[in-house]
């Protein structure tokens, strides 16, 4: 069954990865034109995940916000927060509530790539939920 819904997981990726560029002949017309500039400085992101495998669940999100100091240079700050829950560690079970946030810097020196750094803080938060989780 897993063996199965991998292939299929796979088989997807694989279509919408190479399925071509998606731009009709109308839109290369647009493509030629000049670009319109974007004059707003701020730019937002952020993440949402969930893992799920056997006794293990994960379910994250991460908000982001940027601003553009310079067209090369930009500053930014993150929030975060994940709930773990592990029942693989017979006899005890975890449960984690993990948040914080993080500042980040970025430099674009090439119009595809960039550096970033990072300082981040997490606060760990682990339950147990049969015992002492450290002793």
């Amino acid at each position: 069954m897993k063996k199965t819904f991998l292939l299929i997981l796979f088989s997807f990726t694989a279509i919408f990865a190479f399925n071509g560029n998606g731009y009709s002949n109308d839109n290369l017309a647009q493509l030629n034109s000049p670009a319109s500039p974007d004059n707003s400085k701020w730019y937002f992101g952020g993440n949402i995940g969930v893992n799920f495998w056997n006794d293990y669940f994960l379910i994250s999100a991460e908000p982001m916000a940027g601003y553009k100091v310079t067209s090369k240079f930009s500053l930014g700050a993150k929030l975060n927060y994940s709930f773990r829950k592990d029942n693989n560690s017979a006899p005890q079970n975890f449960t984690y509530n993990n948040y914080g946030g993080s500042i980040f810097a970025r430099y674009n020196p090439v119009p595809r790539g960039y550096l970033h750094a990072e300082f981040n803080f997490i606060n760990y938060k682990p339950d147990c939920l049969g015992g002492l989780p450290f002793t």
